[in-house]
């Protein structure tokens, strides 16, 4: 088997929760922390993550850092939703937790499930970075990615 390859497969909880697997084969300690962020946010009241996955971030930024390829995305619910986006904080040492232990993870994006709002915060030499927005109609300008550190506003 070749390491360097990613493993994107699902792992089904014993709560039913589903909950993607972003890590090689060798790296339990990276699954294990993106387990325990996922479960920390579902503990606070009021909130549930009825869905969670993985993306390919070059897809959608046109400069992303070298190496780190994949984006996690933290899909929440309930009415406990805007305590966790008012608390920048705690976004962000979620986040940092993740890029330290996941060599692929390039950016965490916490959403409200089936709303199209989220928060995304990225990886960076010097440090996480919480993307800044562009608004809605960037791509009237014929673009079709947007460079890493913005993410799509407004809509």
């Amino acid at each position: 088997m070749n390491h360097s390859l990613l493993m994107i497969t699902l792992l089904v909880s014993s709560v039913g929760l589903t909950m993607p697997k972003i890590a090689y084969a060798q790296e339990d300690a990276c699954q294990a922390v993106v387990d325990e962020a996922i479960y920390s946010i579902e503990r606070l009241p009021n909130i549930s993550i009825p869905s969670t996955g993985v993306f390919e971030i070059s897809d959608i930024y046109r400069n992303p850092p070298p190496n780190r390829t994949m984006g996690l995305y933290i899909g929440m619910e309930g009415s406990a939703v805007d305590n966790v986006f008012n608390s920048p904080v705690l976004m962000e040492d979620i986040a940092t937790s993740i890029f330290d232990a996941c060599n692929l993870a390039g950016m965490v994006e916490f959403g409200i499930y089936r709303a199209g709002f989220s928060y995304q915060i990225g990886w960076s030499n010097n440090g996480s970075i919480i993307f800044d927005c562009v608004r809605d109609d960037w791509h009237s300008s014929g673009e079709t990615q947007i460079n890493w550190g913005q993410q799509i506003c407004g809509i």
